[in-house]
């Protein structure tokens, strides 16, 4: 069973590759004449006390005039700017590699583009003389209207192609280690007279899939793209490529710009009419707030979502509260009420952004559910100032410690515990205990010990900001997301960080939460 599944992988893999000719004299002399230009040396070596040089380009033979190693010599025979490397000299490492990415018509048929991963190299660690580019294939891709197909095979193994379930760039696979090149001459070529002539490919040569390899891949799936680029919406198209959210505000299989926008044709005038940049969240409330006769115009909608940054989940369970009520209200009678309780001047120390509103207002009706208070009702879900009624109910709620809640806790503490992390007179550690979480509550006058549950289910993660020489002492708490991102920080009674303790976060985030290809760039 298993060797007929290997005859019949391998027999696709062979219909796949006869799209693929040989690699072309033109990508040969772009390797040689550019990605590898400084991949020319010119080995000397001395016989009867006269030195003689041997040009690894051009593989001729003569004498010269005592170079040293290491210096610049262009070539007498065919003129190339060398770098000179005494033969006698350890050539262990001294490999000249590149991976490249370029583009063609199929062999087989003209209306699909085809694209190929390559790993070349010029290897001097053992001989020097005769040297011949090596070009060894990594990827191959196939484009055509509907469908797209990637296989790959490493480089240094001798497992054969397999098919990958998606089509993606090996670009940061390379890159750590060995430069990275497409070339895109060739794009403008493959595309002529195909489906992708008019994808607005061009517009996305600079992302971080600069081999194109993925944006073609999903202008495969989704032709709409072209619409969204023509548009000047090139933000969504993006964001679809380097995986960040599109909060469903764009129907990617839609055949029209009504469509694919999920508007109608005066929603789509308006936002037509804007001068603004509009994302994906903004468009998405845009669409749900269609109904509402109080609805806020784009302009006002952009400004809330600049200010909430990504709390659209945290909207949505709260909007679901807001639809239970009694005499229901709409999406824009919850954002209304956030954005008053935030522009509230007697609490506006309390809340860092409009996100920290949208927190406390979960908090707060968690804290009534417990209490057994009637969400339903418009004076309990819509408190005249939510801050003040969330001191209250925290202090009602009776956080009980949970035996078995605490062992989780306990074992969650040691996993943790690589995340401890120490800077500028401070340290960062996860919660220990049931019991720590809800003193650490009690004493800075904050909602934590609520958290504890949550906590010990895996459901967020809390630490605690200490200062080195008071150890004992409760200083700021810190919740954290699953996808290691700081959901909040607070110290005493709700109170914000201090800048002193801004860079202390700053700090532990690059540090500890942040993967090390990220670019830095935290805002607390």
């Amino acid at each position: 069973m298993i060797k007929r599944d290997k005859q019949k992988l391998d027999l696709e893999y062979e219909k796949f590759n006869m799209h693929f000719p040989e690699i072309n004299q033109e990508v040969k002399d772009w390797v040689t004449n550019v990605i590898l230009l400084k991949s020319r040396y010119i080995f000397t070596q001395r016989a009867a006390g006269v030195q003689f040089g041997y040009c690894t380009f051009c593989k001729k033979r003569y004498r010269t005039p005592n170079l040293k190693q290491g210096q610049e010599y262009v070539c007498h025979s065919c003129n190339s700017k060398c770098k000179v490397k005494a033969s006698g000299v350890s050539r262990k490492s001294l490999i000249d590699s590149a991976y490249i990415v370029y583009y063609e018509k199929s062999a087989i048929d003209s209306k699909i583009m085809i694209a190929r991963g390559v790993y070349v190299a010029n290897d001097f660690r053992g001989k020097f003389k005769d040297i011949e580019t090596k070009y060894v294939d990594s990827s191959k891709y196939l484009f055509e209207s509907g469908n797209s197909e990637m296989y790959h095979r490493s480089t240094w193994s001798d497992i054969g192609w397999s098919k990958q379930d998606s089509v993606h760039s090996e670009f940061c696979n390379y890159r750590n280690w060995s430069p990275v090149y497409c070339f895109e001459k060739t794009i403008k070529e493959a595309v002529k007279g195909t489906h992708f002539q008019y994808s607005t490919w061009e517009m996305y040569t600079r992302t971080e899939n600069a081999d194109m390899v993925k944006f073609f891949g999903l202008f495969c799936k989704y032709p709409c793209i072209e619409y969204l680029s023509k548009l000047e919406y090139k933000y969504f198209v993006s964001a679809k490529l380097l995986g960040h959210k599109t909060f469903g505000a764009i129907d990617w299989n839609g055949k029209s710009v009504e469509k694919i926008l999920k508007l109608n044709k005066q929603d789509l005038r308006i936002l037509v009419d804007t001068k603004l940049n509009i994302k994906p969240l903004t468009l998405r409330l845009f669409q749900m707030t269609r109904k509402d006769n109080n609805r806020f115009t784009l302009e006002k909608l952009h400004d809330f979502t600049e200010s909430t940054q990504d709390c659209f989940e945290e909207l949505k369970k709260l909007f679901k509260q807001v639809k239970g009520l009694d005499v229901p209200k709409n999406l824009t009678d919850t954002i209304v009420y956030i954005n008053r309780q935030f522009n509230r001047k007697s609490e506006k120390k309390n809340y860092a952004n409009v996100a920290g509103v949208m927190i406390t207002w979960r908090d707060y009706i968690t804290d009534c559910i417990t209490l057994e208070l009637d969400v339903k009702q418009e004076s309990v879900l819509f408190p005249i100032n939510l801050f003040a009624a969330h001191q209250r109910t925290s202090v009602l709620v009776d956080v009980k410690v949970n035996a078995v809640d605490n062992e989780k806790i306990l074992k969650r503490c040691e996993e943790l515990e690589k995340y401890t992390f120490e800077y500028a007179g401070m340290i960062i550690r996860p919660a220990a205990s049931c019991k720590e979480v809800i003193d650490e509550g009690k004493i800075l006058g904050i909602c934590i010990g609520s958290y504890a549950k949550r906590y010990a289910e895996g459901k967020t993660t809390l630490f605690f900001i200490r200062k080195v020489d008071d150890l004992d002492t409760p200083f700021f708490a810190m919740e954290v997301n699953n996808s290691n991102k700081i959901i909040q920080t607070q110290g005493k009674s709700h109170c914000q960080p201090t800048r002193e303790v801004q860079i202390f976060i700053q700090a532990f985030t690059a540090e500890k939460l942040m993967k090390k290809s990220e670019i830095i760039q935290v805002a607390v």
